[in-house]
């Protein structure tokens, strides 16, 4: 299946959910395929402070869930990653680049966010 188009509407909206905004950030900073256990990690690393081992069992289950039933699936539709569901991968694609420039801006305001 092609991936969506990627237009400057998709590209606010992709950047629009704080969740998709750390996968990507988590993505743009790693050269190689990463776990979906890994990109869990690092969202609940930066939404809540601690490590994915010692946030409570449902902590983890509603990262987990959502980055596979919601955000991965959404970034993999617009192509900016590839998600294989089926080994739980997750890799950046060359149009994940084209979202790196609102990334750093949204970076540097993150305070406000």
């Amino acid at each position: 299946m092609a991936a969506r188009r990627l237009d400057t509407s998709s590209l606010f909206e992709l950047c629009r959910h704080r969740r998709r905004r750390l996968v990507l950030e988590c993505l743009v900073r790693s050269p190689r395929p990463r776990s979906v256990g890994d990109v869990a990690a690092a969202v609940v690393r930066e939404e809540c402070g601690r490590s994915l081992e010692s946030v409570s069992s449902d902590v983890e289950t509603g990262v987990v869930c959502s980055l596979v039933h919601v955000h991965l699936p959404m970034l993999d539709d617009y192509g900016v990653v590839a998600f294989d569901h089926e080994r739980g991968r997750v890799t950046k694609t060359d149009r994940c680049g084209q979202l790196e420039p609102y990334l750093a801006a949204l970076e540097q305001d993150r305070s406000e966010l």
